[in-house]
């Protein structure tokens, strides 16, 4: 499929060594594939027990550093990250939640910027968590400046109601990362009635969106997720998610 670039899934429960990163870099170079991303998979930073104010950061950001450190040496120029914290019950333990988390994230970006690593922070998209949509991504960048300070753009933001080639033009030049989605279904449903489809079979308008990606200057990696079911043996969704990316990319 001409894919010459993969974002590396790395599930670690602390830091990653970079002997491993190595590793895993040159078994794909040597494929031709470059691996300019990587995505903590069990890492994602802050944990909710920090957020909450239940645990201290210290150890989580020294673990961090570490792996950023690494990430930096290794030549991975992104870092993927979810921040998965749930939203609390009440608005006063919200304001509190926010506060520790730009604290944190204050921390992160630092250590960030000093091993030459961008952060691409990616939301998630439903009513329970702490940052759920563009105005909270906006948010983390608004309130912590910095060139490595950004985000992993993707097509789910429809789900929470935000115009998804609009949202493009709002974090022009901090885009680290995207990810091509398409659902049906929007207004913070939950999963089951938020469904998941084939690129161009939902609510999302793919093609302006790779269109908005192009005007705003990205020319990073747009990888395809959340596909939906196989509708047949032995389909390679990913494949044919590839297929539609490229035909609607522009000529080289």
């Amino acid at each position: 499929f001409d894919v010459d670039q993969v974002c590396l899934l790395l599930n670690c429960g602390g830091y990653v060594e970079l002997h491993d990163l190595r590793k895993e870099k040159s078994f794909l170079a040597d494929a031709g594939i470059e691996t300019p991303c990587g995505f903590l998979g069990v890492g994602h930073f802050p944990s909710a027990n920090v957020v909450a104010g239940e645990a201290s950061a210290e150890s989580e950001l020294e673990e961090l550093k570490r792996t950023m450190d690494n990430f930096g040496e290794a030549g991975f120029y992104s870092v993927l990250n979810f921040i998965s914290s749930p939203q609390p019950g009440t608005e006063k333990e919200e304001r509190q939640h926010w506060r520790r988390l730009l604290d944190y994230y204050e921390r992160c970006v630092q250590i960030a910027e000093n091993a030459g690593v961008r952060i691409a922070t990616h939301a998630f998209y439903y009513p329970d968590k702490l940052v759920r949509n563009s105005e909270h991504l906006l948010t983390i960048i608004n309130k912590i400046e910095s060139d490595c300070n950004g985000v992993a753009f993707c097509g789910g933001l429809h789900i929470p109601g935000d115009d998804v080639p609009k949202s493009v033009e709002l974090f022009k030049g901090r885009i680290f990362f995207a990810h091509a989605r398409d659902v049906k279904g929007s207004g913070f449903k939950s999963e089951p009635e938020t469904a998941e489809v084939p690129l161009g079979e939902g609510d999302v308008n793919v093609p302006a969106m790779i269109d908005a990606l192009e005007r705003a200057g990205y020319e990073g990696m747009i990888c395809p997720e959340h596909l939906g079911a196989p509708r047949r043996q032995g389909q390679d969704q990913v494949g044919e998610a590839v297929r539609y990316l490229q035909e609607l990319m522009p000529p080289t």
